[in-house]
Formats: C-alpha cells, structure tokens, sequence
C-alpha cells in the first residue's frame, strides 16, 4: 500500500474518492451553501442557500455511501442492503435472542 511512498499513496486516495464519480462535480455546492448564507446575513438568500446545499448534499451522501461498502469489503460483510447475512452468525449458539419473550424474567408487579 505505502510501497509507493505517502505522496503517491494519497494521491491516488485523492483521486479515488474524489475524482472517481461524476456526482462529485457539485462539491463546489457546499462552500458556495455557506457564501450565500453568510453574504445575505442569513436572510434574503435562504433559496439560494437551500438550493446549493441541497447540490452539494448528493456528492457527500455518495461518498459514504462507497466509504462504507469499502469498509465493510475490509471486514468480510456483506454489502449494505444485502440480504446475504444468513451465513454470519450474529450471537454464539445456544444463547436466547435478546427479545425472545420466553427468556425474560417478569418484573415483580406494582403493589
């Protein structure tokens, strides 16, 4: 990974999270979301403000959306939305479910 060196390796990051999709082109929308909110005083320019917000929202949504099927590739899961869990054991054997009404106690009722 770092064979390259740090400037390599985080340009080609740089590259791979940022240059990689077509959405991230409306990046920019999110300083300018700032600039028109704070050129008006916070008023006035509330359209502009919610429009470039809005543009700039899709690109930062899109990357964590790749950030997390990449994170969970690192950690053998399935892919997000997936149904595929029917193989990964979420609690050791012989253990309840954690809902399971049967193996909760009753609480001592109010008197």
């Amino acid at each position: 990974m770092l064979a390259d060196g740090i400037p390599t390796y985080l340009a080609r990051s740089f590259y791979a999270l940022f240059l990689t999709s077509k959405v991230n082109a409306l990046l920019p929308c999110v300083p300018l979301a700032v600039v028109s909110h704070y050129a008006h005083g916070g008023v006035g320019g509330a359209g502009w403000t919610f429009t470039f917000s809005l543009l700039g929202i899709a690109p930062l949504a899109e990357r964590l959306g790749f950030v997390t099927e990449v994170r969970a590739s690192h950690a053998q899961l399935p892919p997000a939305g997936s149904t595929g869990l029917a193989g990964v054991p979420t609690r050791p054997a012989g253990l309840p479910h954690p809902w399971d009404a049967t193996s909760c106690r009753k609480a001592a009722p109010l008197t």
